[in-house]
């Protein structure tokens, strides 16, 4: 490789000036090769054999030369060449490790996404398994009100149903996907009193409603103080 305190221009011009006494060198091989021994065989007046020799020698000197000069005036080049492909081929490398972390990214939140719809209903179907189905704000929820309603406790007009809950108080399983179970329902009044009822009745993972439902108002709540 030329030395680095050599300007560029005059890098440009001695490699040029390499790459034309390459192709010289290889022109007189050439001609040393296939005419050089009659040649120096007539001019020296030698021996034939001894010409041919000398050409053949001279060919091989100058060729070797010629490739000398060309790899000289080509060097830079070539490695020019090589760290541009090998840049190229980096950038390939990362752009491709960059859509592989981006596709295993994209994965990953498709697999959490899954999971976080999967684990849910997994564990509500096991614990549907163990101990039945829940079924609040459903099937007692709304025969209790229409028994309140029978009874002329409520009506549409006086219940907040935004404020209605319901809540599992047992559930006993009776036979093949068959529970026993018990609600407290309880239900806000335009005025702000409450009315709660216990509803009871069978239920199964496929049908809350296995029979109807029996209520029993609360007339009164007392604390452990007795209050």
């Amino acid at each position: 490789m030329l030395s680095p305190m050599i300007s560029d221009s005059t890098k440009s011009t001695f490699k040029a000036f390499l790459r034309g006494v390459s192709g010289l060198l290889f022109g007189i091989a050439g001609i040393s090769f296939w005419v050089g021994g009659r040649a120096i065989s007539e001019f020296s007046k030698t021996d034939r054999v001894l010409g041919e020799m000398a050409g053949i020698f001279i060919a091989i000197v100058c060729g070797a030369l010629g490739m000398w000069a060309k790899s000289a005036g080509e060097e830079d080049t070539k490695t020019k060449d090589t760290r541009f492909w090998m840049r190229m081929s980096y950038a390939l490398l990362n752009a491709k490790d960059l859509e592989f972390k981006r596709e295993s990214r994209t994965r990953m939140r498709a697999l959490l996404i899954v999971l976080a719809i999967c684990v849910p209903a997994i564990a509500q179907s096991k614990a549907a398994k163990s101990s039945g189905p829940d079924c609040s704000g459903g099937w007692p929820m709304k025969m209790t009100f229409v028994q309140l309603k029978n009874a002329g406790l409520v009506d549409n007009n006086s219940i907040d149903f935004s404020k209605a809950k319901t809540v599992r108080l047992a559930s006993e399983k009776i036979g093949k996907d068959l529970w026993h179970q018990v609600y407290r329902v309880t239900f806000t009044k335009s005025s702000g009193d409450l009315i709660e009822a216990i509803a009871i009745h069978d239920a199964s993972t496929e049908e809350c409603s296995m029979t109807g439902v029996e209520v029993f108002v609360i007339s009164k709540h007392l604390s452990p103080e007795g209050k």
